[in-house]
């Protein structure tokens, strides 16, 4: 699935563009970066919004189906099928 494919299916769960931005900035900084997914925090300075909006968005996310972390982790966000 390509990342226009991706985007499409992760409207299709009525994501706002805002989260739609958290799940492409998570895309961006984990292939940027060492492989690592970001944090909470760097997500939060990607897109420009506070911590506790991302945490807000990204529990959405997850309840959609769309990201996925292990509890008590650290840097196991991943998206779903990306």
């Amino acid at each position: 699935m390509n990342t226009m494919q991706q985007i499409q299916a992760t409207r299709s769960y009525g994501t706002t563009p805002k989260q739609l931005e958290i799940v492409e900035a998570i895309r961006r900084l984990t292939s940027a970066g060492d492989g690592l997914p970001p944090t909470v925090r760097e997500l939060s300075m990607e897109v420009g919004t506070n911590i506790g909006d991302v945490q807000q968005k990204l529990e959405r996310l997850k309840r959609d189906g769309v990201v996925i972390w292990r509890s008590g982790r650290a840097r196991t966000l991943r998206v779903v099928g990306g």
